[in-house]
């Protein structure tokens, strides 16, 4: 069973996903993307080359799969991460979406997301 409590303003939006299975299954997408950040790219350290090379950004991981890759005005790739997990925590526990953006598979573990829990 997964709750969702919104709190929003015209000026900011926050959201925190639980899971009642497991205390350790509780983030606000504000932490889940900071720790997107810090797994994809070192909080901003390495951006994605194919997208650093046109002068954009994605330091998420973002849309990128095979000879796919989407990229961003800077800060925009953040936002892009932040809606999409917003629309995955609505159906899913934080463990199911985090692998399914890492894998594109939802699941309840994963390596990704027991690398995501460390943090």
């Amino acid at each position: 069973m997964i709750i969702l409590s919104i709190v929003s303003s015209s000026h900011a939006k926050t959201a925190s996903y639980t899971n009642t299975k497991s205390s350790k299954n509780t983030d606000s997408v504000e932490t889940i993307v900071s720790k997107i950040h810090i797994l994809e790219s070192s909080q901003g350290k390495h951006n994605y080359p194919k997208c650093k090379s046109k002068g954009l950004f994605n330091e998420y991981g973002f849309g990128t799969y095979g000879k796919n890759y989407k990229c961003f005005q800077k800060g925009m790739d953040r936002e892009a991460v932040k809606d999409w997990f917003e629309d995955k925590l609505e159906t899913k526990s934080v463990s199911q979406a985090v692998c399914l953006y890492n894998e594109g598979t939802s699941k309840k573990d994963c390596p990704y997301y027991r690398e995501y829990r460390s943090i």
